[in-house]
């Protein structure tokens, strides 16, 4: 206990360091984020000061149920049951607070004791076993909710910070997080990943609202977090769900949140932020105003603001494959933000990522490069919170 104290301290030093030597303010329009788990959770001391630098207002972190919750917990709505190792989330949050950042917390992953033993991406969709999947979601949304309220109090941490925007899961229409996409049934494959999801979607929204009412505070809930593309072949040896008919099932589910988000990333590297990807199925940047048209026309009342909880350009160097030219990365961020400050349907924005993946099989969409060099879309980032607000229809609570 005592070494991992010295440990916060030492981190909470270096993050008022930078607090202390960090530009102006950012912007109060459209709030602009990373997310970026790796360097989150595992290299702190070179992470949150330039968080700092760049201004950045939001950071998305993950929090895995699944390695959260390894056993089942006696009491899953008791943030404090021994089941529970919220550690190293703890950290990460309360190191985000002290550094002046909000959290966007997504809840994500099976247990192995909540799906049957699988994979933390397979969700069971038989009705019973998938209405007890949802009930445990919802138990353990409230037991997050609970603990990171802004009162809630450990051994390690006087006061927790409040965390008030949660997502519900990650790109389910994708089945390297949700299965599964289709399910075969009398010769035919039936779409079953909506349905699946708009249960996990509505547990999550019912326990964090529920957790915030007892609170007496807001929160805000945003569901979707959907891939741009999707091959809506049920019978494809990876099958997945293209966002608009993914949502169409999400309706028909009867899913309930507060915010859609979604991740607008290009097709492919001569896809511009001002140009659509072409593909009838596929939502990038350029497309988004039509995924906008089908929320509007699923629920017309509401008129959900939208959050892009993932985006970004991978650059060549390294990607020979898929990357653009680092100026070009610059360049794209710069009009990527110009378009979506003009949108008052969108409020936030987040970078996918802070520093490139060293396996060049994942991504180097990072602003600095693994070996730790600063691409020019780190300064463009850095920018960005220098630029004058926009102006707002209203908090996102509103729909």
């Amino acid at each position: 206990m005592r070494s991992r104290r010295v440990l916060l301290l030492g981190l909470l030093a270096a993050v008022l360091v930078a607090l202390a030597a960090g530009p102006a303010g950012a912007s109060k329009g459209m709030l602009r984020g990373i997310y970026d788990d790796a360097e989150t959770f595992g290299n702190e001391a070179r992470a949150f000061p330039a968080f700092q630098e760049l201004g950045v207002q939001v950071i998305r972190m993950t929090l895995r149920w699944d390695q959260v919750a390894r056993t089942r917990p006696a009491s899953p709505a008791d943030p404090g049951d021994p089941a529970y190792d919220w550690a190293a989330f703890d950290r990460a949050v309360f190191l985000a607070e002290a550094n002046g950042q909000k959290v966007l917390a997504t809840i994500l992953g099976a247990p192995a004791w909540a799906n049957g033993g699988k994979a933390a991406n397979i969700v069971p969709y038989k009705s019973r076993k998938l209405a007890a999947f949802a009930e445990q979601a919802y138990l353990f949304s409230i037991a997050a909710a609970r603990r990171y309220s802004g009162v809630y109090q450990t051994a390690e941490y006087a006061q927790l910070p409040r965390i008030t925007r949660w997502t519900a899961w990650n790109e389910p229409n994708d089945p390297t997080f949700l299965k599964p996409q289709y399910v075969r049934k009398a010769g035919a494959y039936l779409p079953m990943a909506g349905l699946i999801y708009a249960r996990i979607c509505t547990a999550v929204h019912a326990g964090v609202h529920l957790a915030g009412r007892e609170g007496g505070y807001k929160v805000i809930v945003a569901c979707g977090v959907t891939n741009p593309g999707g091959n809506n072949i049920g019978r494809a040896k990876r099958a997945s769900t293209s966002p608009i008919p993914f949502v169409q099932w999400m309706k028909r589910g009867g899913a309930r949140f507060d915010v859609y988000a979604h991740h607008p990333y290009n097709g492919n590297p001569f896809e511009t932020p001002t140009g659509g990807s072409g593909i009838p199925t596929r939502i990038g940047l350029g497309d988004l105003p039509k995924l906008i048209r089908e929320l509007d026309r699923l629920w017309p009342r509401k008129r959900y603001r939208v959050w892009l909880t993932e985006y970004g350009y991978q650059t060549n160097p390294p990607d020979k494959n898929f990357g653009v030219s680092w100026a070009k990365q610059a360049g794209y961020l710069e009009q990527a933000n110009e378009i979506l400050t003009a949108n008052p349907r969108v409020t936030m924005l987040i970078w996918f990522l802070l520093r490139d993946q060293e396996d060049l099989g994942g991504f180097q969409s990072g602003l600095v490069t693994a070996a730790g060099k600063r691409k020019p879309a780190y300064e463009a980032f850095r920018e960005l919170g220098t630029q004058p607000a926009r102006r707002r229809l209203g908090p996102d609570t509103r729909r």
